[in-house]
């Protein structure tokens, strides 16, 4: 199968293919569907992304909206001009030690650990503070350190004529197949549905597969369309 250019010649092609122009403005809701099941199963480089997020008083930091799963996390020692002097590797834990890391007066001691609550991450041990939290943010913004968090990100969503992702490029029968799926089974084609969920699934494998091997082969990944 030939890459797709775009949104619309994905689209045009479910359209044609099921030859039902009766589901073209159904097709945005199953796309975006595809999106989210498959950043479910994939963990693949391309998903992931680095950021550095601001620390405020009482140790939190806001999650990003586009995380799926978090990779890794590091406390930054940063100089006054920007320069990272020292990178400290955050271990996870409960809510419970963070919770209990807050009773009593704190040290200076270099964090070592995060939670995480809600859209909050939550990095202790910190020197303690009396401010609270409201609607899960910390209402003193007092910024007093930086975290650096490495995650798997949510794939772009793509329902405007013109718009592509990464899925649409290297792998793009996962899109094809998955809106056929969502598409069958929206029109109440069960046995269908069942078919292309079956090669859905098969090219989810094929693209995860390409990458672990490559990975442990050291070369680069090459993906078969």
């Amino acid at each position: 199968m030939n890459t797709f250019r775009d949104y619309t010649e994905l689209e045009d092609t479910i359209v044609d293919w099921m030859d039902r122009q009766d589901i073209r403005d159904k097709i945005p809701a199953f796309i975006r569907l595809v999106t989210v099941d498959s950043s479910r199963e994939l963990r693949i480089p391309t998903m992931e992304n680095t950021v550095i997020l601001p620390m405020y008083a009482d140790g939190t930091s806001i999650i990003p909206g586009d995380l799926i799963e978090t990779i890794s996390v590091n406390y930054l020692s940063i100089d006054t001009d920007g320069t990272v002097q020292e990178r400290t590797t955050l271990n996870r834990a409960s809510l419970h030690e963070y919770n209990n890391s807050r009773e009593g007066e704190g040290s200076e001691a270099v964090p070592d650990s995060f939670a995480t609550s809600k859209n909050m991450f939550k990095v202790f041990p910190l020197p303690y503070s009396k401010d609270t939290v409201v609607n899960y943010r910390a209402t003193n913004k007092t910024i007093i350190g930086h975290i650096e968090v490495t995650y798997y990100v949510l794939p772009t969503t793509i329902n405007e004529p013109d718009e592509d992702n990464w899925i649409l490029e290297i792998s793009p029968e996962i899109y094809f197949y998955g809106g056929m799926m969502h598409s069958y089974r929206y029109v109440r084609d069960y046995e269908s549905a069942g078919f292309w969920e079956d090669k859905y699934n098969k090219a989810i494998q094929k693209l995860q597969g390409s990458v672990n091997i490559a990975e442990w082969a050291g070369g680069p990944i090459v993906v078969g369309c």
